[in-house]
């Protein structure tokens, strides 16, 4: 009798073990932490050109702006509580824009984030889910069509992929007489061409231009663009507007 149910209990066991599933391994408890960061109260501080919502708007990230001239403040923490100190107001939005007139030339104004949000303890264990940062805002003077004043403008040396080499470009911006801001283009191509006296009308901050017009030139009319990013880093773009005109991407620095 004992030899019968041994041999029962043996074969249940070996259907159970036959039909068990079979267990996925498991990961290293740490090899999802790569990507996950310590809660950060960091922000972007983006100037914009122009603030009518009807058409299409230029945020440039940067810590100096022109005067009159709106900057929005965006928190790089997602889904967090908030706690902005922007002057004497207090906000609690993950993103706000604010004006800053002309009477503010020559500012370094604070603003301050607090950020707080349940941490990833799992990856970081000593993370208490609070974080706060000041950053400041130069208020450079305002950008007029009639005064000239660019801050861009001046030589470049930059990188043209189509030559295989490095070459200086020359942005230079200027106010004639009775007359809005005119912009030249010297040696565009690397190879000695022009173009000069286009209107500086576009999206305009303080490190960067996007569409300016320029006129024809041996290869027809363009698209300019240009920024300096805050590392000094440059990207000059000439975009073609015509079928059969060329198009230019530099990267570099100011000279």
């Amino acid at each position: 009798m004992n030899h019968t149910i041994t041999i029962v209990l043996f074969s249940l066991l070996c259907i159970i073990a036959s039909c068990k599933k079979e267990q996925p391994q498991m990961k290293p408890l740490l090899e999802d932490c790569s990507c996950a960061n310590e809660v950060s109260a960091d922000f972007l501080i983006e100037e914009q050109a122009h603030n009518n919502s009807n058409i299409p708007n230029l945020y440039s990230e940067t810590d100096t702006i022109f005067a009159n001239k709106f900057v929005r403040f965006t928190a790089k923490e997602k889904n967090a509580e908030y706690k902005w100190y922007a002057g004497a107001e207090l906000l609690t939005d993950e993103q706000f824009a604010r004006y800053f007139p002309e009477e503010f030339t020559g500012s370094n104004l604070p603003i301050a984030l607090v950020v707080k949000k349940k941490p990833n303890l799992l990856c970081f264990p000593n993370d208490d889910g609070y974080d706060s940062i000041i950053k400041y805002v130069h208020v450079a003077p305002k950008y007029t069509a009639d005064q000239g004043y660019l801050p861009l403008k001046g030589t470049y040396r930059l990188y043209a992929p189509h030559l295989n080499d490095s070459i200086d470009v020359v942005f230079d911006v200027y106010c004639p007489l009775g007359m809005s801001n005119m912009f030249d283009l010297y040696n565009f191509d690397g190879m000695g061409n022009n173009s000069i006296f286009n209107s500086a009308f576009g999206n305009i901050n303080y490190r960067e231009f996007q569409q300016l017009q320029v006129g024809s030139t041996i290869y027809g009319g363009y698209y300019f663009s240009i920024r300096k990013n805050m590392d000094g880093k440059v990207r000059f773009k000439l975009d073609g507007r015509g079928t059969n005109t060329h198009h230019f991407e530099y990267n570099g620095r100011k000279l």
